[in-house]
């Protein structure tokens, strides 16, 4: 309210064997709530002129670049990708089992990743929503290849220090994940914790308290990162 975190509660068992209960510590595997922030990434490149929401994303691609036998790819423009309405396809992204191999992002796009489908465009875009963890994979894509540096450290300079996000993360390590909520099924058994390649669809651990930074930056026009004019465009 008013821009800022007028009530908190926890509730819940953050793991049942050891009856550790849900505090302002626990961290949380956020899923698809990873996206805003991408979005946030692309737009500080924005910010810095060195990309154009309305060039084809394939502009920017050094590492892979998206091809279409049926549609024109230069149609899937950062902006088109941004609101999903660019026609790409693979809706979720799969992580792997915490520990495992991670695969590389290429691969993931390439359907050689655990998603097993690469991805394309599968309607023309501009035309419909379309909702694509595969189009926010390609988004992290593009901000590694035109920063020139990993995804999560980008993300960290750009937007979780500047808005003191101590906990946020895109590569949890064992000390991370000792810290965070265990995932169960409907049954109540747990399952185990996920990492992903296609981090900008779905990787991110944080805790409640941190995310809230990042609402709250929403509507803040001191918050360090966007302007306000940005942040309407989004908004729009």
């Amino acid at each position: 309210e008013n821009c800022s975190v007028t009530w908190r509660g926890h509730f819940g068992v953050a793991n049942k064997s050891q009856n550790r209960r849900v505090d302002s510590t626990t961290l949380f595997q956020f899923g698809s709530m990873s996206k805003p922030i991408t979005a946030w990434a692309v737009m500080t490149l924005r910010r810095d002129g060195k990309i154009d929401l309305d060039s084809p994303v394939n502009k920017y691609l050094k590492s892979w670049q998206l091809k279409s036998d049926q549609f024109d790819a230069a149609e899937v423009t950062v902006r088109r990708v941004l609101h999903h309405a660019a026609g790409l396809s693979v809706p979720s992204v799969s992580g792997v089992e915490a520990g495992t191999t991670i695969p590389s992002l290429v691969d993931e796009l390439s359907g050689a990743g655990p998603s097993k489908t690469p991805v394309t465009i599968s309607e023309k875009p501009g035309t419909k929503f379309v909702y694509s963890g595969g189009g926010y994979s390609l988004l992290q894509l593009l901000v590694e290849d035109v920063a020139g540096t990993s995804f999560a450290s980008y993300v960290s300079k750009q937007i979780f220090k500047p808005l003191r996000m101590t906990t946020a993360t895109f590569r949890p390590d064992q000390k991370t994940l000792l810290r965070a909520a265990t995932p169960y099924d409907k049954d109540g058994v747990p399952l185990p914790f996920r990492v992903f390649s296609a981090d900008g669809a779905a990787g991110l651990y944080a805790t409640v308290d941190d995310y809230a930074k990042f609402v709250i930056a929403h509507c803040s026009v001191n918050n360090k990162v966007l302007d306000a004019q940005t942040l309407a465009s989004m908004f729009r």
